[in-house]
């Protein structure tokens, strides 16, 4: 049916190479920005700083002892090579702070099955997890062209999730496709499997290919406790001035909201 994403989100990726060693959280569990969810482990980046930290040692006590005995030229020589010690430890540091992965937003890790990750070893860049602020959450749904008329933006909208029968989520239309959809993205909106769209199977790409011209309307919803998750089905009906807009065929989005039918 219909599915939910967030209006914001953001991936947690790697900004270093390392294998992940720890995790901190879970799916459907709540973060703060800047938390610290992962750390990445790099052997090889630890024996470093270790190995510049003592010749950082054995350069300072060369420099002062050239310092005792005057040889001006090589405390200036030591100076610099003290310089570049320095810069480096930096560096590295710099780089084993970044083995803690933090999150970029607050909101819910939409990930699943993270622990399964464990051991994994992440490039730079190489995403872990998604983040999203499901505080207020975008749904998406497929209209056929023959109701096109009657759906009009700022639309006032209800949501029923068959998981809370007692309660109705408010949306309001926010987006409508200047295009018709080439494809039914869940095949269980086809007619075919028990859906309301008629329908042919594209053998070569392995999709539901509707019959009649559907659109996708992009509803935004208030979901202030987090109330709507993933997984979930359920209801909605479209305002439409002075009715309903019934039988709407619900479009599965990315990856959270599975109603079967708004009606």
């Amino acid at each position: 049916g219909c599915t939910v994403e967030p209006v914001r989100h953001g991936l947690l990726r790697s900004e270093t190479a390392g294998r992940l060693e720890t995790l901190h959280g879970r799916e459907g569990e709540r973060v703060k920005a800047g938390q610290a969810l992962a750390r990445l482990e790099e052997p090889t980046l630890t024996a470093r700083q270790d190995r510049l930290i003592l010749d950082r040692s054995i350069v300072n006590q060369e420099l002062i002892r050239t310092l005792g005995l005057n040889r001006i030229t090589d405390y200036h020589q030591y100076q610099i090579a003290l310089q570049r010690l320095e810069k480096e430890i930096l560096e590295v540091r710099s780089r084993l702070q970044k083995l803690t992965l933090r999150a970029p937003i607050d909101g819910i890790i939409l990930t699943p099955r993270l622990a399964e990750r464990m051991g994994d070893y992440l490039n730079a860049g190489d995403p872990l997890c998604e983040i999203g602020d499901l505080q207020t959450v975008l749904v998406r749904i497929t209209v056929p062209e023959s109701d096109m008329a009657d759906v009009g933006l700022d639309q006032p909208v209800e949501l029923k999730a068959y998981a809370y029968p007692h309660l109705t989520f408010q949306g309001r239309v926010v987006q409508i496709a200047p295009q018709r959809s080439a494809v039914i993205d869940n095949p269980a909106l086809s007619a075919r499997f028990g859906g309301q769209i008629p329908s042919r199977p594209d053998p070569g790409r392995g999709e539901e290919v509707p019959l009649v011209p559907i659109f996708q309307v992009v509803i935004q919803v208030e979901n202030p406790n987090g109330a709507l998750r993933p997984g979930m089905t359920g209801l909605a009906k479209i305002h439409c001035g002075e009715q309903i807009l019934g039988r709407l065929l619900l479009r599965r989005l990315q990856q959270f909201f599975k109603p079967k039918l708004f009606i």
